[in-house]
C-alpha cells in the first residue's frame, strides 16, 4: 500500500482493476473447484447410503439366520438325541445278531455232530435187522447142528 501512494488515482484504479480481475478469476476457479467437490462429495454421500442399506440388509440378514439357527437349536438337539439313541440301538442290535450268529454255528456244529451219530445208528439198526433176519435161519442152523452131533440110538 505504501508504494501505491505516489500513483496517480487512475493507475490506482487501473492497479486495483487488475488485482479484482485477478481475485476474480481466482474465484472462479475456486467456485469451480467447490461445484466438482460438491459433486464428488454428492457421488460419496450416494455411495456411503448404499453401503448403509448395505450394511442393513446384511444385518437384518443376519438377524434373520441368527434367529432361524436359534429356533433350530431344540430341534438339533433333539435330532442327536435320537440319532445318539439309534445308534444305540444298532450297536445292541448288532450284538444280538453277532450273538444269535454264533448260536447258529453252534447249532449247525450240533446238528452235523447228530448227523453222524444217526448214520451210525441207522449203519448199527440196518445190521441188527440183518442179523434179526438171520436169527430163524441161525437157529435152525444150530438145532441141526446140535441134532447131528447128539447121538442117535442110545
Amino acid at each position: 500500500r505504501s508504494w501505491r501512494r505516489g500513483l496517480p488515482s487512475e493507475m490506482l484504479l487501473n492497479s486495483n482493476k487488475v488485482l479484482l480481475e485477478g481475485k476474480t478469476r481466482d474465484l472462479e476457479v475456486a467456485s469451480g473447484e467447490a461445484t466438482q467437490l460438491e459433486a464428488r462429495l454428492a457421488e460419496q454421500n450416494s455411495r456411503l447410503r448404499h453401503v448403509q442399506e448395505e450394511l442393513e440388509r446384511a444385518a437384518s440378514e443376519k438377524a434373520r439366520v441368527t434367529a432361524s439357527i436359534e429356533a433350530a437349536q431344540p430341534g438339533l438337539t433333539e435330532l442327536k438325541r435320537l440319532a445318539s439313541e439309534a445308534r444305540g440301538r444298532t450297536e445292541a442290535q448288532h450284538a444280538e445278531l453277532s450273538s444269535l450268529d454264533a448260536e447258529a454255528e453252534d447249532a449247525w456244529a450240533t446238528c452235523a455232530v447228530l448227523q453222524q451219530r444217526l448214520r451210525r445208528m441207522e449203519a448199527t439198526g440196518q445190521a441188527l435187522a440183518l442179523a434179526r433176519a438171520s436169527l430163524p435161519a441161525a437157529a435152525a442152523a444150530g438145532a441141526a447142528a446140535a441134532a447131528t452131533a447128539a447121538p442117535q440110538g442110545s
